[in-house]
């Protein structure tokens, strides 16, 4: 469609206004590495952009596009790496101005906000009233509650507080021909389908999310355990028997030699050895029971103790920054990316051992991790650093690595994503 017919119209529409409608630009819609290596299609600076203050606007923007058969799309703060946005769509539904903080209820322990307000403003408002979220994905900083329900995200925290389907117990959101739909905050429902869950991983597919209710708890005392772990089968020996246990933990993750050197503190592991910390949460007394169990679980997997400061080069730098994916994949002889995905605990360790033989000669270093974990299983999180001696020869050894991850990933039953979405990567 045309670009000057485009904000004409939309600017002429009462909800939105001239001030709410811009041209993309030089913006990124994503940081999805294909994208930023000019593998896919690149982003248009002409893609009309409108950014609604209500949830009004967005309706009537909606209904436009339905009326006149306008591709949209939303888009947060354009930190997905699978590719969550078409590029060739006609107009970008911004959230940024969904960004209020509506309602914190300290008896129900709920927090009412816009789809579009950041992770690291909602963390800072809650502590400063005494809340948590407990919803801590890397990307905090630099993502929004909307992107978190759309793309069924999680956080580092997930062995205690889920992933956002559990936290979310409200949402409104606009459906694709401009009608507004609220779900009512709830507790439980068994009222037929569940539009919350449904939402959950939608990735907009159902419309656009403009507010949602998420649950809040108080801040609890918290105790870390650092670990030594000969391989990765005995660490995910530990990490299987740990959240078996029933030990309330809070963060769970084993790293592999390679990422176990950037992850702990220089010197404290030997060679070729595996660093796992894992924290428990819960009153004091609780934390301190479920530190000496995990302890007990290390020990008897092959474990040694470290100094709870072991992990703390991880903590210190946990969170990603504006522009992280962007500024690992300047140069296009080198790609740097992330693959996610969970697997049963009987395949695990065989998956990761097949990656490290299959992916080691395509990414110097290969950096994997268990870091989400679950009665059945656990979220194996890839890093690959991609070297070619050209652009193409890169390309080509980074479409390498996903065509042989989800081959071995599939044979060991694995899924095809974790918590970063399907978009179009994954999605061919």
């Amino acid at each position: 469609m045309n670009t000057d017919t485009l904000l004409a119209d939309i600017s002429a529409l009462p909800q939105i206004g001239d001030d709410a409608v811009r041209l993309l630009g030089s913006q990124q819609i994503d940081e999805w590495p294909a994208r930023l290596q000019g593998i896919a299609e690149p982003s248009s600076g002409t893609t009309v952009v409108v950014a609604p203050q209500n949830v009004e606007g967005v309706s009537a923007i909606l209904r436009w596009a339905h009326e006149r058969g306008a591709r949209i799309q939303a888009l947060g703060m354009g930190s997905n790496v699978v590719g969550a946005i078409d590029s060739s769509v006609d107009v970008l539904v911004s959230t940024a101005r969904l960004d209020e903080i509506h309602d914190l209820d300290p008896i129900d322990q709920t927090v009412t906000v816009g789809a579009g307000i950041d992770g690291r403003t909602l963390d800072g408002h809650l502590c400063k009233e005494g809340f948590v979220l407990g919803h801590y994905p890397q990307s905090l900083h630099v993502s929004t509650v909307g992107g978190w329900i759309a793309t069924r995200a999680t956080g580092t925290y997930s062995a205690y507080y889920g992933g956002i389907e559990r936290l979310l117990v409200g949402a409104e959101y606009v459906e694709p021909a401009g009608n507004i739909v609220c779900v009512a905050p709830r507790p439980r429902s068994s009222g037929g389908i569940d539009l919350l869950g449904l939402l959950c991983g939608s990735e907009g597919s159902l419309g656009i999310i403009t507010q949602a209710t998420l649950a809040v708890g108080r801040a609890l005392p918290e105790r870390r355990v650092c670990a030594s772990m000969p391989d990765m089968r005995s660490g995910l020996d530990a990490q299987r028997q740990m959240v078996q246990s029933g030990v309330p933990l809070g963060l769970v993750r084993l790293y592999n030699p390679a990422e176990s050197l950037v992850a702990a503190e220089s010197g404290v592991l030997p060679e070729s050895h595996c660093l796992l910390v894992a924290t428990t949460m819960g009153p004091q007394a609780v934390a301190d029971a479920g530190a000496a169990a995990i302890t007990a679980t290390i020990e008897a997997a092959g474990g040694e103790l470290l100094a709870e400061t072991a992990a703390d080069p991880w903590f210190s730098r946990r969170y990603a920054t504006p522009g992280f994916m962007a500024d690992h994949n300047a140069d296009d002889r080198r790609i740097f990316d992330t693959i996610e995905v969970a697997l049963p605990w009987v395949t695990a360790a065989a998956c990761a051992e097949e990656l490290e033989t299959a992916l080691g000669p395509l990414s110097t270093p290969l950096h994997q991790h268990f870091s989400h974990v679950y009665p059945t299983g656990a979220c194996l999180y890839a890093v690959l650093f991609i070297s070619g001696d050209n652009q193409a020869d890169a390309h080509a050894r980074w479409a390498t690595a996903w065509s042989r991850t989800l081959d071995i990933v599939a044979r060991h039953r694995g899924t095809l994503a974790h918590h970063h979405g399907i978009g179009a990567l994954r999605a061919r």
